[in-house]
């Protein structure tokens, strides 16, 4: 047996593990399921990741999708601990956001209030008045950026996890942009993998 699949084997057997412990309703932990590792449900990898249903959106042919949750550190270190005021402009403490350089959106940029929820900095402010998690900041950055929204959701904008078939888990807008400052610098590719001719021999 070759390390790769006995290392899909140990992820498989581990991701049912995780799944036979349970988990408790209601506490706000992700439900892993132990038909991930079966035929049609996508790889088995898929049952590690902490992912929840996309709101408001559809991929190809209206199939439903998954982003993955990304809100460890928040949940560690809440905003409200040092945020007991309701937030303005103005109002960012200098000293614990120093790394955040407000540019998007123009205008507005230094105004936290235009896209954070005034009484809580973790929660997201949409324009209906509703209010979103981080981990749903895609909602936030569909409502100026329609055309990179849609081809988000039809999987020609951003990143797809682990596999392409069965289950899709994308990562959300700000897993690859910056919030603040969306605009990707220039990089520069790498050179594509040599694969030799006599490895490609042996395949066929």
């Amino acid at each position: 047996m070759s390390a790769r699949r006995a290392c899909r084997r140990l992820a498989g057997a581990l991701a049912l593990a995780l799944a036979a412990c349970g988990r408790g309703e209601g506490d706000g932990s992700v439900q892993l399921s132990a038909s991930f590792g079966q035929s049609g449900h996508g790889p088995p990898e898929l049952a590690l990741l902490a992912s929840a249903p996309v709101t408001g959106r559809s991929g190809p042919e209206g199939h439903a999708f998954d982003v993955r949750l990304r809100t460890p550190r928040v949940t560690s270190y809440p905003c409200a601990s040092c945020h007991e005021r309701p937030v303005t402009a103005g109002s960012r403490a200098d000293a614990e956001h120093a790394d955040v350089r407000s540019v998007h959106p123009s205008e507005v940029a230094e105004r936290c209030e235009t896209c954070h929820a005034p009484t809580d900095p973790a929660r997201l402010t949409l324009q209906t008045g509703e209010t979103a998690s981080l981990d749903e900041a895609y909602r936030l950055c569909a409502q100026c950026h329609f055309s990179q929204a849609d081809a988000w959701a039809g999987g020609a904008h951003g990143k797809r996890l682990v596999g392409w078939q069965g289950r899709r888990v994308v990562m959300s807008c700000t897993e690859c942009h910056d919030p603040h400052a969306p605009v990707l610098s220039q990089q520069i590719p790498f050179r594509g993998p040599t694969i030799p001719r006599a490895t490609l021999e042996d395949r066929r």
